[in-house]
Order: C-alpha cells, then structure tokens, then sequence
C-alpha cells in the first residue's frame, strides 16, 4: 500500500511494501534526467514502468501489463513543465490541480493538502491514521 503526495515543490512517499502480510521498506520515488518519478500499486511492475520511462517510453516496448485494466501500474512524472500521470497505455495525461496525491492513502493525503499542509506533512499524516503505510517518507524536489 502506498501514499504518494506532490505539492508544487516536493514529491513525497512512504516506504511501505506489503508482502503476505509482513511490511518490508522500500523505496517508491526516484530522479532520472529532470524528471521526479514515482510508483504505486505492484512494486516490482512499477520498477519495470519506471525502466522503461528511463529507455525513452518508447510505445512498441511498453510492459504488457501496463495495457490492461486489471494490472496497469499507475506512474506519476513530474518535471518543470507539469505533472504527470500514466496510467493504461503509454500516453500520460497532465495534472492541472495545484497538488496531487497517490495510492490507497490519496485521499487522506488529499485531504491534509486541502487544509494547507505540504506533500511532508501529508504524507506523516497518512502514515499516522493508516496501518498499511509507514515505514519512513522519501522525498524529492526537482
């Protein structure tokens, strides 16, 4: 389970993984070439997503899985142009709200930037009120 919260300025998400029961930490959000990235859902089918972000999102080599409803992994990108959000198929959409959150934490998340905190703040709060987040928060800024 995931929470992954931008405000503008700061990209940040907490280092939970499930696994049959037992939480492992690990990391979610990571730069490549000016570009924030960030995973939820499947980890190790987003670690795939974000490769194939790094090779140059070429459409042809595209996971498979990233093209059906049941298994596509979201992927957020965020550079200084916008952000980002792919979801099914290889073309994003752009985000147009001041901030963003992500995972099953969003809208908690959501939620604590609506009432002024930062990406930080949003995600400790998560981590507070929701058992299957935790484990430490990441962050990054472009």
């Amino acid at each position: 389970m995931t929470v992954i919260a931008w405000d503008g300025k700061t990209l940040a998400a907490d280092k939970r993984a499930l696994n049959n029961g037992r939480a492992t930490t690990v990391t979610k959000i990571c730069k490549h070439e000016g570009w924030l990235l960030a995973v939820s859902g499947d980890l190790t089918r987003g670690l795939e997503l974000v490769k194939w972000f790094k090779a140059g999102q070429d459409p042809e080599k595209l996971p498979a899985f990233q093209l059906t409803l049941a298994d596509y992994v979201p992927l957020l990108a965020i550079n200084k142009d916008g952000v980002y959000l792919f979801e099914m198929g290889h073309m994003p959409f752009k985000i147009e709200e001041p901030f963003f959150a992500c995972g099953s934490g969003r809208d908690c998340a959501l939620t604590a930037m609506h009432l002024g905190r930062d990406a930080v703040q949003a995600v400790q709060i998560t981590c507070e009120v929701l058992t299957n987040c935790g484990n430490g928060i990441d962050t990054l800024t472009l």
